[in-house]
């Protein structure tokens, strides 16, 4: 073969990484989330619950304790159902954070998700804002749901506080 050229195979390993490379590039991934926004304040707070190891805690099984583990405010039957359906949505992590201990009980306001990429991404999401909607009921107001349903910006968390 003359110098200079390439083999076939050669040719097509060449393709192959372009194409691979082309493919990794297309790929969806959410911008971050602006520094000065709600999203990346409640981001930087999930990454410092989630950082207390001994205060964090699979939310789901941490649930399922109603003897030693209790809710500040909020109702366990409608976060578990909720929860659940985030977990068929594709959130893959959950957890109870700042959990607090009082007189041998649990007591736990806060749960921090893990959002999912892809197309599972925006349908946690839309069943977030939706529990959110009927959670708080119809007598909340534009401004109270703002605190509350969110858009996808980039963000790795869902917050959910119940401490209302």
């Amino acid at each position: 073969m003359p110098h200079g050229r390439k083999s076939p195979p050669m040719r097509r390993l060449l393709f192959l990484l372009i194409a691979s490379l082309v493919m990794g590039c297309s790929k969806s991934v959410p911008p971050s989330p602006a520094p000065d926004s709600i999203a990346a304040s409640h981001d930087k707070s999930a990454a410092d619950s989630l950082a207390e190891k001994e205060k964090c805690f699979p939310a789901l099984d941490w649930l399922k304790d109603t003897a030693k583990h209790s809710l500040w405010k909020g109702d366990r039957a409608a976060i578990v159902t909720h929860f659940v359906a985030q977990r068929t949505a594709g959130a893959k992590e959950i957890y109870a954070v700042d959990v607090e201990e009082t007189e041998g009980q649990q007591i736990c306001a806060s749960f921090v998700l893990v959002l999912p990429e892809g197309a599972a991404r925006k349908a946690v999401l839309d069943k977030h804002n939706a529990f959110w909607k009927s959670y708080l009921g119809p007598q909340a107001g534009a401004e109270e749901l703002k605190e509350f349903v969110v858009g996808d910006e980039g963000q790795k968390y869902l917050v959910y506080n119940f401490d209302l």
